[in-house]
């Protein structure tokens, strides 16, 4: 700033002139989790496109085929130089690998070749009743179709030669074998099917037949006695999901699973590298024993050899407290209250971690491994449930009365990805979001409600005699109120919810739902709406005459706000002695805020925003005169700023006139933070 005045009257005082409501005060962002680093990478043209690949760690090769060129091509997986090139037969495709034969289904022909990779010759060739462009070998048990939007399966004894058909009809498949279960995975490849068929090698007979929730991907990946179909990891036996990785699955070693999109850790779902975009491009991918990644991308026609640097233990989640904050480099998705208001249970669907924070001391306890994106968490009488939204499982703790956080996972099997939970006396209600918007209750087994629900949220009164289902969906929806003695619905709202947090909030005679007040036992009786300018305020917590909302803390009876907050919270809880716990996600920075009542969190508030120091640089060789440049620090909610008011005072430390006062924004930012 550059302005003239008279020395006597060199006297600043900044004042800051207003707010935003975007993204928490005092807290800088953390990046600071071990992700893996490119070693090396190399590529190789291999002059024509490829139609699939094969790795071969014994022998030192990739194998993989061209349909243009009819050729099997034997690179060096080490010099990724092209070694041998061998006509095969007419459009080579589908291949799979057994000891020492590589068999390739000829879909130009009626034959699949079989080649020697000791000799590398072919061996045989292995007549077909149609072109095929798959095939899997498991024993004596020979397994191919074509590529047919009605295709069928064939099923050929190697030794007698008898073949036959397994399966008549089924859209441009894909197969693939396991030899350690002796199982036949087949599955459609048309875009979102997502039809996994399973048939045992040595008989042919048809086990299964799925469609997962929650997965839109076709490819099926086996390592050892493991399934992963498409984003899903299986139980081979029950076909239940396990979880969930982010993209499509494309590899899976004893360490890592590899999707096109980044490396996650197997057992925990930790993503330690996170691929370029154009990475989702590729078409297939072998890995090798020191995870190095062989991939082929059919829209550059390159072959790509990456070594990587991957951590062997990586943080899932990253926290750091001070003085009445945590600051995490995840977010937290949802979080629940134990007994007596000590300890707080949060649940981070990115990291798939539940962690444990002692809400006096203000400290993160513990965290652990809970299961794949975990979406909701509710605990009564010491017991945490979690809803898994990459499962098919809720996950239930017993902390005997929260004496132990770290107890052992029961995994509680119902069929379905579960996106809201609250636990009830002795059993806990789940919900679904995504299939056919389910609720269902877990006793001793899993039942679920006759009646759908659009995207339901759940929440319990005090004692548990009443279920609160609220419908999240944009358009209107409805809140219901279900005994949980008779699973019966007693009453539920006639629309006119369309806007407005979907959240039910019970408080005694009351619940909030959709920014709005109702009778607790009697939904019809709604006494107003919370505002949050024009709209109806998305409501995050009530306790007697304090409603909390994303931005502000209104009086129950006036529905008038009383408290702005510093930031948009995206959760909130009034402790029984006036503590005040406010969690932002916003962007790509989270923390959580404790503050010891509604008047510290505005004296909070103005520390924050409060410049740290000014610091004036007179240029004015005038010894009456002041001319130069004034740096203001900013103090710790520099991000809220929208910008300063300078005013000038006497050396009686009277202001000057209306002319002596400005509104200065930033006009250069420097590397110390000024």
């Amino acid at each position: 700033m550059n302005r003239r005045y008279r020395k006597s009257l060199a006297f600043f005082i900044i004042i800051v002139l207003g707010i935003t409501s975007v993204l928490p005060f005092g807290f800088a962002n953390s990046t600071a989790h071990a992700l893996g680093t490119v070693v090396s990478e190399t590529s190789l043209d291999p002059g024509s496109r490829l139609a699939s690949m094969k790795l071969d760690e014994r022998r030192g090769y990739l194998y993989a085929v061209s349909r243009e060129t009819n050729e099997l091509l034997f690179i060096n997986k080490d010099s990724m130089q092209i070694d041998k090139r061998l006509i095969v037969g007419k459009s080579p495709e589908g291949m799979d690998m057994v000891d020492n034969r590589l068999y390739v289904a000829l879909s130009g022909s009626t034959f699949i070749a079989v080649v020697n990779l000791d000799t590398g010759a072919i061996k045989a060739r292995i007549p077909t009743k149609v072109k095929p462009s798959q095939v899997a070998v498991d024993g004596n048990s020979l397994y191919y179709s074509n590529n047919d939007q009605g295709s069928k399966v064939y099923r050929k004894d190697l030794r007698t030669g008898e073949e036959r058909v397994v399966e008549n009809n089924i859209s441009r498949p894909s197969l693939v074998v396991n030899r350690k279960t002796h199982k036949l995975y087949a599955t459609e490849t048309e875009i979102f099917s997502d039809l996994l068929t399973v048939f045992d090698t040595a008989t042919g007979v048809k086990q299964a037949q799925v469609e997962p929730d929650g997965n839109d991907f076709s490819n099926v990946v086996v390592n050892d006695g493991e399934l992963y179909f498409g984003s899903l990891r299986l139980n081979p036996d029950k076909l239940s999901t396990i979880s969930t990785t982010p993209g499509e699955i494309r590899a899976v070693d004893d360490a890592y699973i590899y999707s096109d999109i980044g490396i996650y850790t197997k057992d925990e779902g930790i993503n330690v590298l996170k691929f370029a975009n154009d990475f989702i491009m590729t078409t297939f991918m072998e890995v090798d024993h020191n995870h190095t990644i062989y991939s082929y991308n059919k829209w550059t026609s390159l072959l790509s050899k990456t070594s990587y640097n991957l951590p062997i233990d990586s943080a899932a989640i990253e926290y750091s407290d001070s003085t009445n904050r945590i600051t995490f480099n995840r977010n937290l998705n949802a979080w629940a209250i134990g007994k007596d208001e000590k300890y707080l249970y949060a649940v981070s669907k990115e990291s798939n971690r539940l962690l444990q924070i002692n809400s006096v001391s203000f400290k993160v306890v513990a965290d652990r491994y809970i299961g794949s994106q975990p979406s909701d968490v509710d605990i009564h009488n010491g017991v945490i449930y979690v809803s898994l939204n990459g499962s098919t499982h809720l996950a239930r703790i017993d902390t005997l009365g929260e004496s132990n956080f770290m107890a052992p996972v029961t995994q509680l099997e119902i069929g379905i990805h579960t996106t809201d939970i609250a636990a009830g006396n002795g059993k806990v209600y789940y919900a679904n979001g995504n299939y056919w918007h389910a609720v269902g209750e877990f006793d001793d087994a899993y039942s679920n409600f006759p009646q759908s629900y659009n995207n339901p949220s759940l929440s319990m009164n005090r004692d548990k005699s009443l279920l609160y289902i609220g419908e999240t969906d944009f358009s209107v929806s409805n809140l219901y109120s279900l005994d949980t003695k008779t699973n019966t619905v007693l009453q539920h709202t006639n629309g006119g919810n369309g806007y407005g947090s979907k959240v039910v909030i019970p408080d005694g005679e009351y619940v909030y739902y959709a920014g709005q007040r109702f009778a607790a036992d009697d939904l019809s009786k709604r006494y107003g709406v919370y505002k949050d300018g024009p709209d109806p305020a998305e409501l995050l917590f009530a306790r007697g005459k304090q409603v909390l909302g994303s931005t502000a803390v209104y009086n129950r009876d006036t529905f008038e706000p009383v408290n702005h907050l510093p930031f948009t919270a995206s959760y909130g809880y009034f402790k029984k002695d006036g503590t005040i716990l406010l969690y932002s996600g916003n962007g790509p920075q989270f923390a959580l805020y404790k503050f010891d009542s509604l008047e510290d969190m505005q004296k909070e508030v103005r520390i924050a925003l409060r410049p740290a120091a000014a610091y004036f640089q007179d240029d004015d060789g005038d010894s009456q005169s002041i001319e130069g440049k004034l740096n203001i620090y900013p103090g710790m909610a520099t991000l809220n700023a929208i910008n300063y008011r300078i005013g000038y005072y006497d050396e009686d430390d009277k202001p000057i006139g209306f002319f002596g006062s400005e509104f200065v924004n930033s006009r250069e930012k420097l590397s110390d933070g000024t």
